[in-house]
């Protein structure tokens, strides 16, 4: 019965009109709305390169000025213009490589984790309930239920991912 279930939400979505470029544009545009809503509410002087700038960092650790633009899709330039405001702000801080002295690091600032812990305490329904303005409360909640079972299953795809990806040999 689960079969039958699956396949007629298979047909569903082929039907639904979405492709992977459209799907792949909903995410950036779910991405730039989330990152207005943090800023407006918690009052964040970010603006939207930056966050993504932040977000990098805090899903990668210490990052090249270039391997945030890898990233984030931006331009080298554009990224280091958000860096420089970002470590005048004390967001972010600057080192060099240990490896290559040539080479600038980006690293968390202070700054960036009180923002951090401020975002986390940011609920999205508030958010998602404006992008429907027609919709119940319920409906609303209902649409945070599956955005939470489409977490769960990016995290498991993610993390297995990371379990058959090759492990290199230390020669």
């Amino acid at each position: 019965m689960e079969g039958i279930h699956l396949l007629g939400l298979v047909q569903g979505w082929k039907n639904a009109g979405m492709n992977l470029t459209d799907l792949r544009q909903l995410g950036k545009r779910l991405v730039a709305e989330t990152e207005a809503a943090m800023t407006e509410t918690a009052g964040f002087d970010l603006k939207p390169t930056e966050v993504t700038v932040l977000t990098a960092l805090f899903a990668n650790g210490k990052l090249s000025i270039g391997d945030i633009a890898k990233h984030a899709g931006f331009a080298q330039s554009r990224v280091s213009t958000a860096v420089a405001s970002l470590c005048r702000r004390g967001y972010t801080d600057i080192e060099r490589d240990a490896t290559d002295g040539r080479k600038t690091m980006v690293v968390l600032g202070a700054r960036a984790e009180e923002v951090a812990v401020e975002a986390r305490q940011q609920e999205a329904l508030p958010l998602v309930a404006t992008l429907f303005p027609e919709s119940s409360a319920d409906q609303a909640e209902q649409t945070m239920r599956q955005l939470e079972c489409l977490r769960k299953a990016l995290d498991a795809r993610a993390a297995g991912r990371r379990q058959s990806a090759p492990v290199e040999s230390a020669s």
